[in-house]
């Protein structure tokens, strides 16, 4: 794919270019965008604000940090990391009034799906709102033209408060307030959980959608039920009423199988929540897509990192973040060696093929991130200058470094399935087991090896541990829905996968396959 340098400038209408095309953010060399990084510490009073908060006040007094004397990069790099389970700690031992950061007060508190215990709230004001809004507002210009405002999306989230897959619900409320600009012309979105899908979807339909925004998995899912359901829907129709479109259209169904793409006409998906490269081709033969983006958020941050035209990697936005990789053997080296504190190094000096865990600092104001360990694996795809221009490094979403078990929308934690694996007591207990994630076609796969005792019968086992695995109601409403393969359990003499050095046990393995090609 090549992009002459006419078409690395969008042609923009005059009344859009102050609100969504800024090339002299979007598209600065790189060493300009580290300059104006290192300018915006030293004037930034985010630090001082932070340390208001219990999440970061007593880990910086121990480690001896004045968030006033933090000035650069180099400064930066001596604050401790902070995580998820740091927050989660500090939100059971504190009020809530206690992690605003900003002298106003928040406009919404959104929680995480609490996939690993009790969700997280995470509070976020008016300024963070125009934030997310204006940087959102990039994709708009991230295909081969502005986004019309004739477009109909059909966006699922999940349902409130568990938002953190998108920011879809604050993005609603804040474009329905009527103050923003007043010669942009907004889209129309037909909007609901994945527990309403059925009903939105077929809104949707009703409403003609062009724009996709949803899990690749939820709308795989819902391509798949049009696709079986089609030729029961056309005979109760014809039965209803007998007219010759309703017959032939039941004719069609019974020569051919129907798709969405006969249905509705699509062209763009914006997909988040789970890597798109495995449902991609999928897609664009269900839905007849002329573009997918993939598209990256979490509740904390509530800025999304997207692909651009080019689908070479997500753009990582420098003018509102400060993006840093835990390379991966020092992940391996954190996992061997207890007390061992992996360094991070600036994104914008990895290499193209460097993979590790995405550590932030987001200058927010009402919930800032400093060195926020996401604990999502990142490949880099370059720091070079992308085809559609944009200077801000590429990377691609790979898995989770923690115990979280991400099956895309499906998500537990690794010690939710260890209670009920070590509740089996017949016809024995399990000596070992582990999780392997890996795909049939582009659904997810779990498979749970097992190593149990000698002697023990082995088909019993197999049983035991499948009603073990439907004791995890997340996981059992993910293959009974059809949004995952059904789980395999295996029983073999010996689990295999140790770390290289100290021989450390891994419960859970990614099997990562070679990336799809594009269409």
């Amino acid at each position: 794919m090549n992009f002459s340098e006419a078409e690395t400038k969008p042609q923009v209408a005059a009344s859009f270019v102050n609100h969504y095309w800024e090339p002299d953010w979007e598209c600065a060399p790189l060493p300009e965008l580290v300059a104006r990084l290192e300018a915006r510490l030293a004037e930034t009073d985010i630090f001082v604000r932070a340390a208001r908060s219990p999440l970061y006040r007593q880990r910086w007094q121990e480690a001896g940090i004045d968030p006033a004397a933090i000035r650069s990069y180099r400064d930066l790099q001596r604050v401790p990391y902070t995580d998820a389970a740091d927050l989660r700690l500090a939100q059971e031992r504190h009020h809530p009034d206690e992690f605003v950061c900003s002298d106003q007060s928040p406009r919404f508190w959104v929680s995480t799906s609490g996939s690993t215990g009790v969700p997280k709230w995470v509070p976020i004001g008016g300024a963070d709102l125009e934030l997310a809004r204006r940087i959102g507002h990039r994709l708009a210009y991230f295909g081969e033209k502005p986004a019309r405002p004739d477009d109909m999306a059909l966006a699922i989230a999940a349902p409130a408060p568990f938002i953190s897959d998108t920011s879809t619900w604050p993005g609603l409320v804040n474009e329905l307030r009527g103050d923003g600009p007043q010669d942009i012309r907004q889209g129309e979105a037909v909007i609901c959980s994945f527990e309403d899908v059925a009903e939105g979807a077929l809104m949707a339909f009703k409403r003609q959608v062009t724009v996709l925004i949803a899990f690749p998995s939820l709308i795989m899912r819902l391509a798949e039920g049009l696709t079986e359901n089609a030729p029961l829907l056309a005979a109760q129709q014809l039965k209803q009423k007998f007219t010759l479109a309703n017959l032939l259209a039941y004719l069609v169904t019974r020569l051919r199988q129907i798709r969405p793409r006969d249905v509705v006409k699509v062209h763009t998906g914006i997909f988040a929540g789970e890597p798109l490269d495995p449902y991609r081709r999928a897609l664009y033969d269900a839905w007849g897509l002329k573009l997918s983006y993939n598209f990256y958020t979490f509740s904390e941050y509530q800025i999304g990192f997207c692909e651009c035209r080019a689908q070479d990697g997500l753009h990582v936005w420098m003018d509102v973040s400060l993006p840093e990789i835990i390379l991966q053997a020092d992940l391996e080296r954190e996992r061997e060696e207890e007390g061992y504190v992996p360094p991070a190094r600036p994104l914008w000096e990895a290499s193209a093929g460097d993979e590790g865990e995405l550590v932030l600092t987001h200058f927010g104001d009402t919930f800032p991130l400093v060195r926020w360990r996401t604990s999502d694996l990142i490949r880099v795809i370059s720091t070079e200058r992308c085809l559609c221009g944009r200077t801000h490094p590429r990377v691609n979403f790979l898995q989770r470094s923690d115990d979280l078990v991400n099956l895309g929308v499906i998500r537990f934690s690794t010690f939710t399935l260890q209670g009920k694996l070590e509740a089996i007591t017949q016809p024995a207990k399990v000596a070992r087991w582990q999780l392997r994630v890996s795909r049939r076609g582009y659904k997810p796969l779990l498979t749970v090896l097992v190593r149990p005792a000698s002697g023990v019968d082995e088909a019993e086992m197999v049983a035991a541990v499948k009603t073990a695995l439907a004791q995890v109601e997340v996981l059992r409403g993910g293959w009974e829905s059809g949004l995952v393969c059904v789980p395999e359990v295996r029983i073999v003499p010996d689990l295999g996968d140790r770390l290289p050095t100290s021989g450390k046990f891994r419960p859970l393995v990614y099997e990562t396959e070679g990336e799809e090609a594009r269409p």
